[in-house]
């Protein structure tokens, strides 16, 4: 074990690697007394809290009386921004404590770490001091899309902290800190969605605020209920298995819109060099060759002039797929539009990878430049990927006249790819504003004809703007996976406006109770038959859309996730203790209707109980008339909010009313 500036890594087959600590839902494993800014007591929220719209981890953040708070916020933040783009900071004239600020700043760090390593966040997050005079020791909540991801942030911003205050005054990473950087952004991207799409697909819904539901296999359940819809990267649960079938090959796809009176390149699959040959003798030069079935741009080589550079392309496609067609070449631009439910409504122009000549810098400096944009990377959530100098890239040069150390003259362009994808280092610019309607036809007939609700149609004309009849061209390919992520992310935004209804919500409403208690008992039956589609979940009951459960539920959160993932659930209504709520959190992000009952635990901690879940209560809060539960809730809750009643049928009937109230405004 080696200590690098206070990160645990391993020296393991050659290599440094990150030790991303434990589980922490057994506590933190005894941090160092002598720190300067420590990590103390953490614990997870599985369920909701403070409004957030994912689950929350909290810590407590200890600092200690040498800290120079004020010097090491600045350092702190100039050293993070070399690596990671920060939010803004609190403004320092709110009234707050520097110490108050400064666990601002590392709440902040978090979210930044997170979010280059492709977590979807949510920039909120909860701050108090842990004894009302003491500035020094503070509790910290934040919502995270992977706790485990959250905790083992938070522990590196901690200690990266006290390693600036311990250190004098440098504000920079050491080499060992980059290095461990490196490697924690790495761990955490393995616990990050796989791939743009997923990221930015619960940004969106996160944006919106529409409920999201992680499922196995790299899955997304938006919204609940009836009112819910899946979705994997970027194919829904309207997505037929034919359709897919089809588009995952590329010669199945380009005989079918052929079939379809589309235009489409000719094609003809090949099984070695010799029929590349012959294939492309029959297209005529410029050829392409194409693998039938890699996606993201992999194994397409576009723009062959003659039979040498055939065999080459050939050869390096041959190296990643067994599955070869050479096609005719159509002149023009590459330009990817997206088709939803049968119409466009996303179009970029993509241009492939290359460099800018400035009349004084050499390509291969030009490429250097270039990947020095933070935005650049081999990680899966970047926005952009390297520039990469290989054969194609030199075999390209050649053809210009150019070589790697050639100087090319201000404001001349120098491809380096031949075929325009954004995984390959190329780079889009949007032209929906000025597509022709000829060609947003046959893209969406395109889509349709393979039957895909969602689709990516590469569209190869000279002019977006002018129609195919005029110019030539065709389409290349129909993509029932579309990286739209990377090419047009907020479409996201119109794909969850045009799929899930009612903003994704069914009514959700919360009893607190004890296990036995029966008015509880009462209020579950009655909900029931008053509302028959409704699930409801106690610790002895479990009915989702009329009928019982398969199984008993394991905790509150379990037993309504399970009605909320039924889409024959109108509604959702759960019990669980002040307890297991001060434990778990809520088990759903807002609540129509709040009951409280037989709220046996200390008052104090009932009344704290509430104030976890206060912002996400958006309906009445229920109390029997003269009890202390309804103190609890007048503690905490506006007047307006409250509801005191006789008994528990009029309970129910207060929650039937503003189901009716409610319905269709959501």
């Amino acid at each position: 074990m080696s200590k690098l500036s206070g990160f645990d890594c391993k020296f393991r087959d050659g290599t440094w690697v990150f030790e991303a600590g434990v589980d922490m839902r057994q506590g933190d494993p005894s941090p160092s007394d002598n720190m300067d800014v420590a990590v103390r007591e953490m614990s997870l929220f599985d369920g909701f809290v403070f409004g957030f719209r994912q689950p929350a981890i909290s810590a407590a953040i200890v600092m200690s009386d040498t800290v120079n708070v004020q010097s090491l916020r600045r350092r702190f933040r100039t050293l993070l921004s070399t690596r990671i783009l920060l939010s803004e900071s609190e403004p320092a004239n709110t009234g707050l404590s520097p110490e108050r600020l400064f666990v601002g700043d590392l709440a902040n760090a978090v979210h930044a770490v997170l979010q280059t390593a492709g977590h979807p966040v949510d920039r909120r997050f909860v701050c108090r001091r842990s004894q009302a005079q003491d500035t020094r020791k503070w509790q910290l909540v934040l919502p995270a899309f992977s706790q485990i991801a959250a905790q083992q942030t938070l522990r590196w911003v901690c200690r990266m902290a006290a390693a600036l205050s311990s250190s004098g005054t440098r504000d920079a990473f050491t080499d060992d800190e980059a290095a461990a950087f490196d490697l924690l952004l790495d761990n955490l991207a393995r616990r990050a969605p796989s791939g743009s799409n997923a990221r930015n697909l619960l940004e969106a819904a996160y944006a919106a605020s529409l409920p999201v539901i992680p499922l196995p296999g790299g899955t997304f359940q938006i919204g609940w209920g009836q009112a819910s819809r899946r979705f994997s990267s970027s194919t829904s649960d309207e997505t037929g298995t034919l359709a897919m079938n089809l588009s995952r090959r590329k010669d199945w796809t380009n005989r079918l819109l052929h079939m379809a009176g589309l235009p489409v390149p000719r094609q003809f699959p090949v099984r070695n060099r010799d029929e590349a040959v012959a294939a492309a003798n029959r297209t005529g030069y410029p050829a392409v060759v194409k693998a039938l079935d890699l996606d993201q741009g992999v194994g397409i080589e576009a723009g062959l002039q003659d039979e040498t550079a055939l065999c080459a392309a050939y050869d390096r496609v041959a190296k990643a797929s067994k599955s070869i067609a050479v096609e005719s070449f159509l002149p023009g631009c590459d330009y990817r539009l997206n088709v939803l439910r049968g119409k466009v409504i996303g179009a970029v122009h993509r241009v492939p990878a290359g460099v800018t000549g400035d009349g004084t810098s050499t390509v291969q400096e030009l490429v250097a430049r270039a990947n020095e944009d933070p935005r650049r990377s081999t990680r899966r959530s970047s926005v952009m990927k390297p520039i990469l100098l290989d054969d194609e890239a030199d075999e390209l040069l050649k053809l210009a006249g150019l070589s790697r150390t050639s100087v090319p003259d201000t404001g001349t362009f120098v491809q380096l790819k031949r075929i325009a994808n954004v995984s390959t280092g190329g780079h889009t610019v949007p032209v929906l504003d000025v597509l022709h309607p000829d060609n947003r036809h046959i893209c969406e007939a395109a889509a349709t004809a393979v039957g895909l609700d969602i689709a990516g149609v590469d569209l190869i004309v000279p002019d977006i703007a002018r129609s195919w009849r005029e110019t030539g061209g065709g389409i290349c390919e129909v993509n029932g996976r579309p990286q739209i992520g990377l090419t047009y992310p907020h479409v996201f935004r119109q794909i969850l406006n045009e799929y899930v209804p009612s903003k994704g919500r069914i009514p959700a409403f919360l009893v607190l109770a004890e296990p036995d208690d029966l008015f509880a008992q009462e209020v579950s039956e009655k909900t029931l038959a008053a509302q028959p589609a409704f699930g409801v979940t106690t610790s002895s009951t479990q009915w989702i859309g009329g009928q019982k459960g398969g199984i008993a539920r394991e905790t509150p959160l379990h037993g309504a996730r399970a009605i909320l993932m039924s889409k024959s659930a109108e509604g959702v209504l759960a019990q669980c203790t002040i307890a297991e709520l001060r434990r778990d959190g809520c088990p759903f992000e807002t609540i129509d209707g709040l009951i409280v009952l037989s709220a046996t635990a200390k008052a104090a901690q009932c009344v704290e109980g509430l104030r976890t879940i206060a912002k996400q209560v958006r309906g009445p809060a229920i109390a029997l008339k003269g009890t202390p539960e309804q103190e609890m809730l007048a503690s905490v809750f506006s007047g307006g909010t409250i509801i005191a009643v006789s008994d528990p049928a009029a309970m129910v009937r207060v929650l039937c009313k503003h189901v009716e109230n409610t319905s269709g405004q959501s």
